[in-house]
């Protein structure tokens, strides 16, 4: 029975895009809304202000039910985490969980708004929303990336080459600004260990240039005032 319910939710969750020729959301997270969603979700709010406090509290948490809500130091210039911004039109969101229809729900989610208006839905892979996404707006294009990477073994001085691999389903948007795809990434580290990442991203890229100007901007800023802190520094010495 909770099979049934579950394809009834994934089938309502396409009929009701169906009609529409562009990807604008997931169930109840549309990209362009504002960020009153988050009181609508109703977990308390807590502010993450450094890395420590992302490990600590964010990426180790497995219990805590609250909304994490991350702020860059406009003063010392550091992030939370590093896709976090600088520029404070930004609101940047870590939520554990969202059920954005009645049996479908998502974790690990992360939502960005610039100026109010929602432009990144991220979170965990997801078989049941990879599910409604493909009755939704037909299969997916699949692509995969590698690349060999050559590790030195302190000790015995061999090298022994391993692959960095990408697979990525990708769903057309029908909107140039606007892409959604499924990533699974193995990775090594810099001591040839395997790390692995899989997450699923809406994001509207219409805004990325005026960002990405603003955050060069001041960064340059910061990288300025460093600058003139050290000539202070040798002032007489």
């Amino acid at each position: 029975m909770k099979k049934i319910l579950v394809l009834l939710s994934i089938l309502s969750f396409s009929i009701y895009s169906f009609s529409q020729e562009k990807i604008t959301g997931f169930g109840k997270l549309q990209l362009g809304m504002s960020s009153d969603i988050i009181m609508e979700i109703g977990y308390p709010i807590i502010k993450i202000k450094t890395p420590s406090a992302y490990i600590n509290k964010v990426y180790k948490n497995t219990t805590s039910i609250k909304i994490f809500k991350f702020i860059s130091d406009t003063i010392t210039f550091a992030k939370p985490k590093n896709d976090c911004y600088l520029d404070n039109r930004v609101e940047h969101y870590y939520i554990p969980f969202v059920s954005i229809t009645e049996n479908i729900k998502l974790e690990g989610v992360e939502l960005v708004f610039f100026e109010n208006k929602l432009i990144t839905i991220k979170c965990n892979s997801n078989s049941l929303l990879k599910e409604a996404l493909d009755l939704k707006y037909g299969n997916s294009t699949f692509t995969t990336e590698e690349e060999k990477r050559e590790f030195v073994y302190t000790y015995t001085g061999n090298t022994i080459t391993k692959t960095d691999v990408t697979y990525t389903y990708e769903w057309a948007t029908n909107s140039p600004n606007v892409t959604c795809i499924d990533r699974f990434m193995k990775f090594h580290n810099s001591k040839g260990e395997p790390l692995y990442l899989t997450y699923t991203k809406l994001h509207d890229s219409s805004y990325d240039e005026e960002l990405r100007i603003s955050e060069k901007r001041i960064e340059d800023r910061g990288n300025s005032k460093k600058t003139v802190s050290t000539t202070d520094l040798l002032k007489g010495f």
